[in-house]
C-alpha cells in the first residue's frame, strides 16, 4: 500500500486565522518536544478552566466549552457577552493546543512521506539503519508524562480541531508499524505504544468504550476510530473482551456499536477470523439477540447499497455459525 494511500489523512491541516502571536512560530516548528511541551501547558490550563467551571456549578459541561466561539475582547477587558481578559487567555490556550497538534501530525505525516519516497527510491529494500526520528520523538514526548493517556480521558474538553488531531496522532502511532511500503522502518515504534497501552489499558480503553456514551458525535466516532486501531494488536484485542474488571462493559458497548450506521467497530469483533475464545463467547451468548436485530438493521440502505448489504451478510452468517470449542 502506498503512503499516500495508507496515512494520506495525516497530511489535512486546518488553516487559523488570528490567536497568538505564537502561530507563526508553532506552524513552522521542527522541534517535537517544545511542541508537546506547549501542549501539556496548553492542556493544563484547559483543564483546570474546564474543572473550575464544573465546581462552579454553572450548568457548562466540559464539550459545551470547547465548543464555544472565540472570546473578542473589548477594551474594558471584558468580552463580549461578559468574558473576562482570564477567558481571553483561556482561548488562547485553546487555539494555541489546536495549531501545536495540527503541526506534529503534520511534522509525522511528511517523515512518512520522505521515508517512503526514499524506500521506493531504493528499489523497495529497508533501510535498517534509520530511524524515524520524529515518531520515536512524538511517542516519547506524549508517554513519558502520559500526557496522552490524561487528554484521551479528558477529550471532551479539548477544541474540536484538537480532538481531531490528537485521534490522528494516537491512530498513527498505534498503526504506523502495521501500514505502508515502508512499515518495517516503523515496527518498534506502533509495536511500543501498542505496550504502552496495554500497560495503561483500564485508563486508555476504558477511556475510549465509555466515550461511546458521550452526548458529542464528534467524540463518538473519534473513540471509534481510535479503539478500532487498538484493536489491531492481538494484546489489545484479547485484553479488551477478556479482562473481567472490562466484560461489563462489553456487551452494551457492542449493542450500542451494533446500532451505528456502519457498524464498523462490530465487524471487527465478529469477522475477525481469529477471535480469542472469551470473544467468541460472548458473542455466542448473545447471538440470537444479534442476529434478529441486524436481521432488521437498514432494511431499506440494503436495496441501494450493495456492500453494505454483503457486509451485513457476512457478519449475520458468522454469528449464526459460531460454535463453542471445549478446551
Amino acid at each position: 500500500m502506498l503512503e499516500n494511500q495508507a496515512f494520506g489523512w495525516l497530511k489535512t491541516a486546518i488553516t487559523r486565522g488570528g490567536g497568538s502571536e505564537n502561530h507563526t512560530a508553532i506552524e513552522s516548528s521542527t522541534d517535537i518536544h517544545q511542541l508537546i511541551s506547549g501542549v501539556t501547558c496548553d492542556f493544563e490550563t484547559i483543564k483546570t478552566a474546564a474543572a473550575s467551571v464544573v465546581a462552579e456549578g454553572s450548568g457548562e459541561t466540559p464539550s459545551t466549552i470547547s465548543a464555544a466561539d472565540p472570546t473578542e475582547e473589548t477594551s474594558s477587558g471584558v468580552g463580549i457577552g461578559g468574558e473576562t481578559k482570564e477567558s481571553a487567555s483561556i482561548e488562547v490556550h485553546r487555539q494555541d493546543i489546536t495549531t501545536r497538534l495540527d503541526r506534529i501530525k503534520t511534522l509525522l505525516y511528511e517523515e512518512r512521506s520522505s521515508s517512503t519516497a526514499a524506500y521506493t527510491s531504493r528499489g523497495s529494500t529497508p533501510n535498517y539503519n534509520w530511524i524515524p526520528s520524529v515518531a520515536t520523538a512524538t511517542f516519547k514526548s506524549v508517554t513519558s508524562s502520559n500526557l496522552i493517556c490524561d487528554m484521551i480521558t479528558n477529550l471532551e474538553i479539548l477544541p474540536f480541531e484538537a480532538r481531531k488531531s490528537l485521534a490522528a496522532i494516537f491512530n498513527y502511532l498505534c498503526v504506523c508499524g502495521m501500514d505502508g511500503v515502508d512499515s518495517q522502518q516503523f515496527t518498534s515504534v506502533s509495536q511500543a505504544f501498542g505496550g504502552y497501552v496495554f500497560q495503561r489499558a483500564h485508563l486508555i480503553l476504558g477511556a475510549l468504550v465509555k466515550g461511546h456514551e458521550c452526548k458529542s458525535v464528534d467524540v463518538i466516532l473519534l473513540c471509534g476510530a481510535m479503539l478500532r486501531s487498538c484493536l489491531r494488536h492481538v494484546t489489545l484485542y484479547q485484553w479488551i473482551l477478556a479482562d473481567p474488571q472490562c466484560v461489563t462493559l462489553m456487551y452494551p458497548f457492542l449493542e450500542r456499536c451494533v446500532h451505528d450506521p456502519n457498524f464498523d467497530v462490530f465487524k471487527i469483533f465478529v469477522a475477525n477470523p481469529s477471535k480469542p475464545p472469551e470473544v467468541v463467547k460472548i458473542l455466542y451468548d448473545n447471538k440470537v439477540k444479534l442476529v434478529k436485530y441486524l436481521e432488521g438493521l437498514h432494511k431499506e440502505r440494503e436495496k441501494s447499497d450493495e456492500q453494505f448489504r454483503d457486509e451485513k451478510g457476512l457478519v449475520i452468517g458468522t454469528l449464526e455459525d459460531l460454535e463453542l470449542v471445549e478446551r
